[in-house]
């Protein structure tokens, strides 16, 4: 067993080791969400996923859902993870009261809005930080852009943002 500069082998195991748990915490969590989203829906699955970040975060939540028939699948999974990851950066970046998430759905196409009141971006600093890219934005636009979507982000300092996200089947 090779030794780490500054540490033991122990030392050097027990960080793999909890390494690989959260790798499977959240591997576990991801599976989760899909198949609550398969059983659930779109919207009951968001839902719940909305109750449990508001108590966490004393963010107020707010949607308005789509129709009551269901997407193609692969539509509501891709949704699920870009809203989800949203809200976990609304969470951990914008210091928001409020966010609103809003579908309009229209013949073979969806739409998907969120909105916070927080503090707001640039959204080209973000890209332009070299070593601190903004995985969750680069993972939500690779999401999208598998299944043929697309994401927008308006955003101003100190005015909140609105991250957007269109798919079509």
């Amino acid at each position: 067993m090779q030794r780490r500069a500054g540490g033991s082998a122990a030392n050097s195991q027990g960080d793999a080791t909890a390494r690989s748990n959260r790798s499977s915490a959240a591997s576990i969590v991801a599976r989760a969400g899909a198949g609550l989203v398969e059983r659930l829906g779109l919207v009951p699955a968001l839902r719940y996923l909305f109750e449990g970040l508001a108590q966490r975060s004393q963010l107020q939540i707010s949607i308005d859902a789509v129709p009551e028939q269901r997407l193609p699948r692969r539509v509501e999974t891709t949704l699920y993870h870009v809203a989800k990851e949203a809200l976990h950066n609304v969470i951990k970046h914008a210091r928001a009261t409020a966010v609103r998430v809003t579908f309009q759905r229209k013949a073979g196409s969806i739409s998907c809005l969120i909105r916070d009141n927080g503090v707001g971006f640039d959204p080209a600093s973000i890209s332009a930080r070299p070593g601190e890219q903004g995985f969750g934005l680069i993972g939500m636009r690779e999401r999208l852009r598998v299944v043929g979507g697309e994401m927008q982000i308006n955003s101003l300092r100190e005015s909140g943002r609105r991250a957007g996200a269109e798919l079509s089947w």
